[in-house]
């Protein structure tokens, strides 16, 4: 999705032809082994030009979901771009699953004079943040801009259907009294400023992202905003704020007044050099992060490929997350005892190319692994979605992948 940094346009194959089957419903009790051994079944939702980036509960077991993304063309896929056809943020509230194919979702355009482009990356609801979001309300974080290649960051806070508050939000590349520790970015570069504020996701009182420079758009870094404080913190992981680290996902551990967070995104990993999966915790009260965690796909002893994490919800015993590097994968990341340590991760591919969604006729024969790309972007309860772009399409369509394994949700 647009202002996405570190994604692989990899498909997934090598697996046996899945059926495309009607599939349980986001957020309703399901059952799911959080082990390599799950197996998911697929489906398409919403439009043919919907792309999902991000879901949250309605309520902490139903079936109903909040889900934010964007309507129209898309960067970052491999895509073909439509001539007139704009980027749109948009918002849906219901079941997550087959029977959502083709379902309507609110267009929202935010109210800012260059909010030519906008799109939505992640949403959070009342039965959260009950404190802070209203009931029938849900915050949305996103970004809004004159190109697809320059953006400024936003807030809405409202029904899904619109008619809600805007927020424009923008990392200070001067520093200064709202920057943690009043980083200025830009030093004495006149011409330096920040280009992009792309903010992924939000819960409690924060939204976490990233932003580029226009003096160093080839690794940007990643950032924490505090919604009460108005304050910036601008990550400086390993000595570095140059590493292309991101914060795409975020959960509030406790409840809604808890100061305790885990973050999910990508850096470089220091022992590799190589761009990994990043999990670590961070209490907003001191500001401190810890337990900085790298994830290297399957957990490999030498590391070849990047992987990153897009996304991150709750699970027993620690959480579940979805990533992406050689293959889309879910991953378990358990949480042992007290410490706030991440143990071992367990890898489980979605292999949405090798399903029905990605199967089409070549020379009269069925054949896997048509789409020409794939992602995996959020993931709730167990249950992966992402975009892919179906065998002959030019946009991506967004799937559901449901575990069909036994696992006790919460």
């Amino acid at each position: 999705m647009l202002g996405k940094r570190m994604k692989s346009a990899a498909v997934v194959g090598g697996v046996a032809v899945m059926a495309l089957a009607m599939a349980t419903p986001v957020g309703a009790e399901q059952h799911v082994t959080p082990s390599g051994s799950g197996s998911f079944s697929y489906s398409q939702i919403l439009g043919s030009v919907d792309g999902v980036t991000g879901v949250r509960g309605v309520s902490t077991s139903g079936p109903e979901t909040v889900l934010t993304g964007t309507e129209g063309n898309f960067s970052g896929f491999g895509s073909t771009a439509r001539p007139g056809l704009t980027t749109t943020a948009f918002l849906y509230q219901g079941v997550a699953s087959g029977v959502s194919k083709g379902a309507p979702v609110h267009l929202l355009k935010p109210p800012f004079a260059d909010a030519a482009q906008s799109n939505f990356y992640g949403p959070n609801t009342h039965v959260y943040n009950p404190s802070t979001i209203p009931t029938g309300s849900v915050r949305a974080v996103g970004t809004y801009g004159p190109t697809l290649v320059t953006s400024k960051g936003m807030i809405y806070l409202g029904p899904v259907s619109g008619g809600g508050s805007w927020t424009s939000i923008e990392v200070p590349s001067r520093g200064g009294f709202s920057v943690v520790g009043g980083t200025n970015l830009c030093g004495t570069d006149p011409s330096c400023r920040v280009l992009n504020t792309v903010p992924h996701s939000t819960m409690g009182d924060l939204v976490v992202g990233n932003y580029d420079l226009t003096s160093s758009l080839s690794t940007g870094n990643a950032f924490i905003y505090n919604m009460t404080s108005k304050k910036w913190t601008l990550l400086n992981l390993n000595g570095s704020m140059d590493a292309g680290t991101t914060l795409y996902g975020i959960w509030q551990n406790g409840g809604d007044h808890s100061p305790n967070y885990t973050l999910v995104g990508g850096a470089i990993d220091p022992a590799t050099g190589i761009a990994a999966g990043v999990i670590m915790n961070y209490n907003e009260q001191n500001g401190k992060i810890s337990n900085v965690t790298y994830l290297n796909e399957g957990n490999p002893a030498t590391v070849t490929s990047t992987t990153h994490v897009e996304g991150i919800t709750t699970a027993p015993g620690g959480f579940m997350l979805a990533a992406q590097g050689a293959a889309l994968e879910r991953v378990f990341v358990p949480t042992p005892g007290r410490s706030g340590n991440f143990g071992t991760p367990v890898w489980t591919q979605v292999a949405v190319g090798s399903s029905a969604l990605c199967t089409a006729s070549v020379n009269g024969v069925p054949t896997t692994d048509q789409c020409s790309f794939s992602s995996a972007d959020t993931v709730y309860q167990g249950t992966i979605m992402g975009t892919y772009v179906p065998p002959g399409a030019t946009l991506p369509n967004t799937y559901v992948a449901n575990p069909t394994g036994t696992y006790q949700n919460r």
